[in-house]
C-alpha cells in the first residue's frame, strides 16, 4: 500500500485512504525518502531505500519514451505530463537521479539544459523535436 500511495504522489493523483497513526507515520516516512531520492535530499539519501530505478522503470511501463540520452537522462510522457530524469556519477562513485513532473515542453527543455549544459546541441535540437511531435500527437 505504501508504495502505491508514493506511486499516486509521483503521479499526482494521491487521495488519502483511512490510515492508522502508526500507518500514517510508516507511509509518510517512505514518501519522504522517495521524494528526497528523486529530488537529491542528501541528508534522507543516506539513510533512505533507492527508488528511483523502481519509479523510473513503472514510468517507463506505463508511460511512453519520448526522448532519451542514456544513461543520463530522459523523457517519459505519462497522463498528459512529462516525467524528466536524470542520473548523475558523483565524485566518490555514488549515482544520483533525480525525477521531475513538468506541465510543458519549455520547462522540460529548461531542466535539460540546467541539469547537463554540456549536452550538444543536435541533442537539444531533437529533444525539443521530440517534444513538439509528441505534443502534437497527444
Amino acid at each position: 500500500m505504501i508504495r502505491e500511495i508514493a506511486r499516486m504522489l509521483v503521479f499526482g493523483d494521491l487521495r488519502l485512504p483511512d490510515l492508522s497513526r502508526k500507518e500514517s507515520i510508516e507511509m509518510l516516512s517512505t514518501v519522504d525518502q522517495m521524494v528526497a531520492y528523486c529530488f537529491g535530499r542528501q541528508d534522507i539519501l543516506d539513510r533512505a531505500h533507492n527508488h528511483f530505478e523502481q519509479t523510473i522503470d513503472e514510468l517507463l511501463s506505463e508511460g511512453e519514451v519520448i526522448w532519451t540520452r542514456d544513461p543520463v537522462a530522459g523523457v517519459i510522457a505519462h497522463n498528459g505530463r512529462w516525467y524528466v530524469w536524470f542520473r548523475h556519477v558523483q565524485d566518490d562513485g555514488r549515482i544520483e537521479g533525480k525525477l521531475f513532473a513538468c506541465d510543458d515542453e519549455m520547462r522540460v527543455v529548461s531542466l535539460v539544459v540546467e541539469e547537463i549544459p554540456w549536452l550538444e546541441p543536435d541533442c537539444r535540437m531533437k529533444l525539443l523535436r521530440a517534444l513538439r511531435a509528441a505534443h502534437q500527437t497527444a
